[in-house]
């Protein structure tokens, strides 16, 4: 019997540029569940090519306010633990918006964990917040 049928894993993230002067890239995880850990696996893959593309300096958004609920099942949480660094990388500064506390908690606890010194924004007016700091930054 064939495998089911997956779409390209490109569909789980949009990738733009929001801010050309200061070079803020915005990550924004689409509705879309994964079917599976390949899924996550291969998602990581277009979304570090993406990155790699626009250039990986400035700033990083990564928006999970559309993502399905957050997981934190120990597979699941090893394969973001192992693509961390490889996200993250030369960006100087970091921020991911939630929109709920309980996402902002497990993002918050995973930065102290990895002892990262990331935002974590809830909602809009938090990110319009940080994105105006940023842009008053010499």
């Amino acid at each position: 019997m064939p495998a089911p049928y997956h779409e390209q894993p490109r569909s789980f993230w949009q990738v733009s540029l929001l801010d050309r002067r200061k070079h803020v890239v915005r990550c924004a995880r689409l509705p879309k569940p994964y079917a599976d850990l390949e899924d996550v696996r291969g998602a990581y893959q277009n979304l570090h090519r993406d990155l790699d593309a626009l250039g990986r300096r400035g700033a990083l958004v990564i928006d999970l306010r559309d993502a399905p609920q957050m997981r934190n099942d120990p597979a699941f949480e090893a394969i973001h633990c192992e693509n961390r660094d490889s996200t993250l990388r030369g960006f100087s500064h970091i921020a991911f918006v939630v929109g709920t506390p309980s996402g902002r908690l497990q993002l918050e606890r995973m930065g102290k964990e990895d002892d990262r010194n990331w935002a974590v924004l809830l909602g809009e007016a938090e990110l319009q917040t940080w994105l105006k700091a940023l842009r008053d930054t010499p």
